[in-house]
């Protein structure tokens, strides 16, 4: 995990969003950059959030990049309306994608959406997604992205073993809505297998070793839980040995 002193360190509140349950915010950090914040308080939604988004990006898919801020006391103090819910410490972040809109399932007939598509439909089929969150593009290419991501696995925030167990007793695929919604065809389904053949349980470790204790909590034996359960559903999608 990375240490506190090596984080972008939030400056500027600049928003919060209070249309989502969590109210994340966007703020400015010390490297220049913006960034969209869950913090701490939120539990295992900033937990998902993390772990999803760190997954999603190795592999290529059409999420926002994901890190880690510092979000120092004397901040929140600071500015008490826009950022007073927040538990200063470390905070999931997204990085901010710019002239966008939220959307559900626009764009489909662009070339450059159909694998992006196809990919998220995996990913949601893989990961047990429960909600779907989209945002495009204002301007040309109006490329998809998926966020808000702390609605996935079985439970979403409230998962535990009993839940992930329970899952597996189901054999994981392509996301219905997804595949129904963005007419994915077969041919970019199997494509989408062939991409992410690299695939690998320690690929999955490492997200989720990258998130620290601060966001959850999750104990070390519920990280190997977690692990596994999307390790043996990956394996089932990709024919691959476990």
């Amino acid at each position: 995990m990375e240490s506190p002193h090596s984080l972008p360190k939030a400056v500027t509140v600049l928003r919060k969003f209070h249309d989502s349950a969590c109210m994340p915010v966007l703020v400015e950090c010390d490297d220049g950059e913006l960034y969209v914040l869950k913090g701490s308080q939120t539990g295992r939604s900033a937990f998902n959030d993390n772990v999803v988004g760190r997954v999603a990006q190795s592999l290529g898919m059409p999420v926002p990049r994901v890190t880690l801020v510092h979000v120092p006391q004397e901040l929140v103090a600071l500015n008490p309306d826009e950022i007073g819910h927040f538990s200063p410490g470390v905070a999931h972040a997204s990085h901010f994608v710019a002239d966008c809109a939220e959307g559900w399932f626009k764009h489909i007939e662009l070339p450059e959406n159909r694998a992006r598509y196809a990919l998220l439909a995996f990913l949601y089929g893989w990961m047990d997604a429960a909600e779907k969150q989209f945002f495009y593009r204002i301007y040309k290419p109006k490329l998809v992205y998926s966020f808000d991501h702390d609605a996935f696995f079985p439970n979403g925030p409230n998962w535990n073993a009993v839940s992930l167990d329970k899952s597996l007793m189901t054999y994981p695929d392509f996301d219905d809505t997804i595949v129904r919604q963005a007419s994915i065809n077969p041919t970019e389904c199997e494509q989408v297998l062939e991409r992410i053949q690299h695939l690998r349980r320690p690929m999955i470790q490492d997200a989720i070793d990258a998130t620290p204790l601060e966001l959850g909590p999750v104990n070390p034996e519920e990280r190997g839980q977690l692990c596994d359960y999307l390790w043996n559903r990956a394996a089932q999608m990709l024919s691959v040995e476990k």
